[in-house]
Order: structure tokens, then C-alpha cells, then sequence
């Protein structure tokens, strides 16, 4: 009864909950209506795919997600943590969707969620609902609007939108957002209302966030760090004790997470594939405007007279100013980006509406103009987020129609595969397709986009490159001109994953001589057969999709198969005949 009671007093939030997340996944649901639509789904912002195949690849049994595109290294230790993909395919599970709905559904549940979350946190630091309630429809339906580019693009008169609403993507940031505010709201309950069970509820969030995101923990503690340490000055033993406990808890239920770290370091290529997942070494300090400009108005507007709310959103305010810069220390950095669009962003923009209101109240006490004003501000929000919904699909599809409404002719190739070969076979296709094998089948890529963000040794990484080179022809000679410019950030991104790009700001400013070994290996190995690459690579299937790779040539290698053809759209699919 009193959670129903609960839910009445709070109906709106709830409402205005479920309307974000209708928003969110207008786009992918819009798009089934296109006559293009053959079971491909659209993906609403950048990296989904990634998600995607983890999220199906827990759904196919493989939960630990020691490696996702690959038959092989699927025992190894996870280099990305899966919870968040686990948490996401459960609903899905539970109601027997395919992976396409298991998506649609977790854009509806997770960010409303996330929307409850900050919610509650606002509502029970400031007391005031309407201002509770724009925060977290900021949050959700206006973070493409407070963004830089966006800002300097619509000064020049430019509405193409710079991104789509953000929380659209799976597992990052919605898994990573809700338990990162999630974890805030008990602690915060368990500082005010003196029960433990608040206190070890946050504990166990923070816990789990280990295995989910590495910038969600780490700036959680970043900030019990700082409040932690204003407690002991002021000599508060009872609430400095709260933050112990928490983090105990946390660090309890994180224990198989570091225990799954250091079997990973066991691996020679552990190291390697920390760089290819963008660790540098580097001392130089972050700049960042956004975060800093809204802590010291914080510092300089609201009254010492909040106490303890004051003291905790101050430290909370100022944690992503001390991991964005922990490198100055440590001399490690790992996509700082990461710590922005994640957490100081979405930090600033919640602290934005309380100063907003705050200042607001300061100057009227007329209850009719502050609600117009939330009034005003909430339908601004939604209108906002509908309208990046519909400009971003049209948007999308008008400036990717290769790769969104083309991916479509893959439908029926990857319908047959997934009824004809057997589960965790291996498929060699182009980029495009083989990022849809483990998505929309229960099969394995001979190679993908992702493959070097696990730990994949990196001799295995060039050599499966080299394949794709044979079948489209590079000889010898012409390796040189290739992997030096003609595709000399796709090699990179290949084979150093982010390294370079962070490090140097782009891939293709990775120095010659990290490319120059790359070559000498092509030649010394290109006399190798493709009939023994195929072996090696234990690949059983083979998809030619001739308009995109006429220079492939299946057809001319007699130890492969034609076993399915699509006239329409110029695919085939070979089978590997081990008897040739």
C-alpha cells in the first residue's frame, strides 16, 4: 500500500517517465513501417551494434562474453564487463522476444527508470517536485540541445541535429546511468533516514557497477572520497561511517570482478589490449568548462544553510573535476571522454535546473509564474525530444542509407544461415555483415569490428585482416600504398584500436613505423593459400555480397561451394568443402 501511495503522489513522474522512453524508441519502431524493412533493425546512435551482438551473445548462452564475434577465446576472461548486457537480454528472456524487440523494450524500461532515479535523487535533495521532474526530461530528451557543436551549429543557422538522444543505446549509459544514480539515491536515503538497508542497497548498486562500467565506480568513489573527507574534517563519525559502509559492501560484491582482472593480466596480450581500448600514458590535465563553471556557481549561490545536502552535492559536483584529471597523478588515461558525456554533462545539467529554480524563487514568490515557467520548460523538453526523434530518423536514413536501409538485403542471407548451419559456425562476409552474424544469428564472425577489444592476440588480429586483403587482391607489392594511405585508419583502428586516435587525436596519425612491420608480415605471409586460411580461421560459410565486393571472386575457388544464391540483391553463400 505504501508504494501505491507513492506512486499517486508522484504519478507525474511516473507518467513523464514512460512518455521519455516512448520517445526514445519512436525511431527504431518508426522504421519497421519503411518498405525497405526486411528484419534489420535501425540502430539510433553510434556503437550500438557493439551492444547489440554482446547483448544476443548472452542471450546464446555465453554470459561471461569472453569473446563476442569469435568461435574462438570465448573461455577467456572478460576484458568489458557483462552485467549490463545480462540485465538488458533478462527482459527480453523473461517475455521470449528476439533480440530487435529484447532492444525496443529496454528503451522504454531502462531510461524510465534512470528518469525515477534522478527523480527521487533531485526531489529529495530540494524538496520540489516540478523541479524533480525537469531534471531528469532534461536529461533524457535535451542532451543533444546542451552540447557545444549543436550550440555553435544553431548560432550559424544549422538544425541538423549534432546526436541523437543519447539514451537511446543500450547497456552504456542506460545500465551505467541507472545504477550510477540509483547507487546516489540510497546512499543520500541512507545518510537522511538512518537505515541501514538504504545504506547496503547502495553498496550493492555500487558493487555491480564494477561489472558494468569502469567510469560509473570509479566516479562514485571519486566523490565518497571528497565527502568523506570534508566528514572526518568536521569530525562527523556517524555519516563517515555510512560512506565506510557502503563502500564495503561495494567492495564485496565486486570481488569475482577483480578476481576476473587478475586472471586477465595472466595473459601475455592483456596489456595490449588495455592500449587497444584506449589506455595511454599521459600527465597532461583535461580541460573542461562545463563541469567547473557549474560547481563554482553552486559555490557561490546556494546558502551554507543546506548543511549536509549542501556539503554532498558540492562533493558530488566536484568528483568528475578529480577523475577527469586523476592522470596528473597517476600518469594513466583512459578515455576521459567518457567521464563527460556520461557524468559531468548529465551532473551539470541537473545542477543547472536547481540553480535555475533556486534563482528563480529568489527573485518571485508568485506560485502561478513558477509553475508557467515548469510548465513551459517541460513541454519545451518534450517537444524537443520528439522533434530530435523524427529529424534524427529522417536525418539518419537520408545521410546513411547505405548502411541502414542497405543492411536490409542481409535479412534473408542471415535468415538462412541461422536456419541452415549449425549454432557457433563461422561466417566469413564483408564489415557489414559480419557485424549482424552474432546479433541476428547464433553464429560466429571469421572477423568483425570489434575483435580487439577483447583479448585477442594481436598477431591473430593482422592475420584475419590479411584475409579480407587476399580476396580483394592487394598483392605484395601494393601492401605499402594500402596500410600507409589508402586505408591507413581502418588498419589502425584494427590492429591499435584507440590507442593511436587517443594518443594522437586521430587513426591515421598513428607513425609509419608502427605500420611498417604490418607490411613485411603481409609479404612474408601472402603465399600462404586461402584454402589453408580458411582452415586456420575455421570458417564454414562464406557470404559474397557481389555489388559490394566484385573483387572477391568466390566463384573461382574451387574448394568453396555455392549453397544459397539471392538473385534480388547479388548475394551468395559458399559453403567451405574440406574434401576440395
Amino acid at each position: 500500500m505504501k508504494i501505491i501511495t507513492i506512486l499517486k503522489n508522484h504519478k507525474w513522474a511516473v507518467i513523464l517517465a514512460f512518455l521519455a522512453g516512448l520517445i526514445i524508441v519512436f525511431p527504431q519502431l518508426y522504421f519497421r513501417s519503411d518498405d525497405s524493412y526486411q528484419g534489420i533493425d535501425m540502430p539510433l546512435t553510434g556503437a550500438e551494434h557493439f551492444y547489440w551482438g554482446r547483448i544476443q551473445e548472452v542471450r546464446d548462452g555465453h554470459a561471461f562474453l569472453g569473446n563476442v564475434w569469435l568461435a574462438e577465446y570465448k573461455d577467456r576472461p572478460y576484458i568489458q564487463p557483462p552485467l549490463g548486457e545480462i540485465i538488458t537480454a533478462f527482459p527480453g528472456k523473461i517475455f521470449g522476444l528476439g533480440i530487435n524487440d529484447t532492444i525496443v523494450l529496454s528503451r522504454i524500461i531502462f531510461p524510465s527508470l534512470i528518469f525515477l532515479s534522478v527523480y527521487g535523487l533531485v526531489y529529495l535533495l530540494v524538496k520540489k517536485k516540478y523541479v524533480a521532474l525537469i531534471a531528469p526530461l532534461g536529461l533524457l530528451l535535451t542532451d543533444n540541445v546542451f552540447s557545444r557543436p549543436f550550440i555553435l551549429n544553431l548560432l550559424k543557422g544549422d538544425i541538423v541535429p549534432y546526436q541523437s538522444l543519447g539514451y537511446a543505446r543500450p547497456v552504456i549509459p542506460q545500465i551505467s546511468s541507472l545504477l550510477f544514480f540509483s547507487s546516489l539515491l540510497f546512499l543520500w536515503l541512507f545518510l537522511i533516514r538512518e537505515r541501514k538497508i538504504f545504506g547496503i542497497i547502495s553498496g550493492i548498486l555500487l558493487g555491480m557497477s564494477f561489472y558494468v562500467f569502469f567510469y560509473t565506480w570509479s566516479l562514485i568513489y571519486a566523490f565518497m572520497g571528497i565527502f568523506g573527507l570534508f566528514l572526518l574534517f568536521r569530525k562527523d563519525w556517524a555519516d563517515l561511517r555510512k560512506i565506510l559502509l557502503v563502500a564495503a559492501v561495494s567492495l564485496l560484491v565486486a570481488i569475482p570482478y577483480f578476481l576476473n582482472t587478475l586472471q586477465s593480466m595472466q595473459y601475455p596480450e592483456y596489456f595490449e589490449s588495455a592500449g587497444r581500448m584506449g589506455l595511454i600514458e599521459s600527465h597532461k590535465p583535461t580541460q573542461a568548462l562545463l563541469i567547473p563553471a557549474v560547481f563554482l556557481v553552486f559555490l557561490v549561490i546556494f546558502p551554507r544553510a543546506w548543511k549536509k545536502r549542501y556539503v554532498f552535492c558540492a562533493a558530488l559536483l566536484a568528483s568528475p573535476l578529480i577523475a577527469l584529471n586523476q592522470q596528473i597523478i597517476t600518469g594513466k588515461v583512459l578515455i576521459n571522454d567518457h567521464y563527460h558525456w556520461y557524468y559531468s554533462k548529465p551532473l551539470s545539467l541537473i545542477f543547472m535546473t536547481i540553480i535555475f529554480f533556486y534563482l528563480l524563487e529568489k527573485i518571485t514568490s508568485s506560485g502561478f509564474f513558477k509553475k508557467l515557467a515548469a510548465g513551459t520548460i517541460i513541454s519545451a523538453f518534450i517537444l524537443n525530444g520528439i522533434t530530435t526523434s523524427f529529424i534524427d530518423y529522417f536525418y539518419t536514413l537520408g545521410q546513411d542509407y547505405d548502411s541502414i536501409v542497405y543492411r536490409q538485403k542481409y535479412g534473408p542471407v542471415l535468415g538462412w544461415l541461422d536456419k541452415n548451419a549449425k549454432k557457433e559456425e563461422v561466417v566469413l562476409a564483408n564489415g557489414n555483415f559480419s557485424v549482424l552474424i552474432p546479433i541476428y544469428t547464433s553464429l560466429n564472425a571469421y572477423d568483425s569490428k570489434w575483435v580487439n577489444q577483447y583479448l585477442v592476440p594481436r598477431q591473430e588480429l593482422v592475420e584475419r585482416m590479411f584475409l579480407k586483403y587476399r580476396l580483394q587482391g592487394v598483392k605484395p607489392d601494393d601492401a605499402s600504398k594500402i596500410f600507409l594511405t589508402g586505408e591507413r585508419g581502418f588498419v589502425s583502428w584494427k590492429i591499435f584500436g584507440e590507442y593511436y586516435r587517443q594518443k594522437f587525436g586521430e587513426w591515421e596519425n598513428a607513425p609509419d613505423e608502427a605500420f611498417y612491420p604490418l607490411i613485411e608480415y603481409y609479404r612474408a605471409l601472402y603465399n600462404i593459400p586461402v584454402q589453408a586460411l580458411f582452415q586456420r580461421f575455421s570458417i564454414k560459410y562464406a557470404v559474397w555480397d557481389m555489388k559490394k565486393e566484385p573483387e572477391w571472386a568466390l566463384d573461382k575457388y574451387p574448394f568453396l561451394k555455392e549453397t544459397y544464391e539471392d538473385k534480388e540483391n547479388k548475394i551468395k553463400v559458399y559453403l567451405f568443402n574440406l574434401g576440395s
